[in-house]
């Protein structure tokens, strides 16, 4: 297998929304009340919903390829993004209170807000954003799932250089974002 076809097949599996269900299934080790509603509320608004929306776009040629490669393309999922994990978070909150996936969702909707208004300037890794994500929660909550994230991370992190879809700057700064964003929040609760 080449290295482009080993890349693009990285960079499908490891999607913000799968990572989305990856985090909240590790969350679920420390929080177990109210584990199948935290799951079931990714599975629908962090995965299922977000691809959804995707696949329709595409097919809509409101996005050209599967990378969002045009900067200006990638403006109307992010905010639908944010909508939908608004709703995914009033509903945790509101099924679970002031819990770590109500603060896991919080760091979601905020990373979500800052690459939208990122975007508008400069393209910044959404994949590195998505796989950040956990690895900053795991590490906060001290999982043994931080090195698997983390390992994760470095694959994403090369399959999105060696697809030339992102300049190293992209995918630092999307990493640096998508890990730090959810230690400040879970520090903060």
């Amino acid at each position: 297998m080449n290295k482009n076809k080993l890349a693009k097949i990285i960079s499908y599996l490891f999607v913000p929304p799968v990572m989305n269900l990856f985090v909240f299934l590790t969350v679920t080790q420390t929080e177990k009340a109210h584990a199948e509603f935290v799951i079931l509320n990714s599975l629908a608004f962090g995965l299922l919903l977000p691809i959804a929306v995707f696949v329709y776009l595409r097919k809509k040629s409101l996005v050209s390829n599967d990378d969002a490669t045009i900067k200006e393309e990638r403006t109307v999922p992010y905010i639908i993004g944010i909508f939908i994990v608004a709703t995914a978070l009033l509903l945790n909150y509101f099924r679970t209170g002031a819990s770590l996936s109500t603060a896991v969702w919080l760091a979601f909707l905020v990373t979500s807000v800052f690459v939208t208004l990122i975007n508008k300037k400069w393209k910044i890794s959404a994949h590195t954003t998505g796989v950040g994500i956990p690895l900053g929660v795991a590490i906060f909550i001290e999982s043994d799932f931080a090195f698997l994230f983390l390992a994760i991370l470095a694959l994403v992190i090369w399959a999105r250089l060696q697809l030339k879809v992102h300049t190293p700057a992209q995918v630092i700064a999307g990493a640096l974002l998508g890990s730090v964003t959810p230690l400040i929040i879970l520090a903060l609760r």
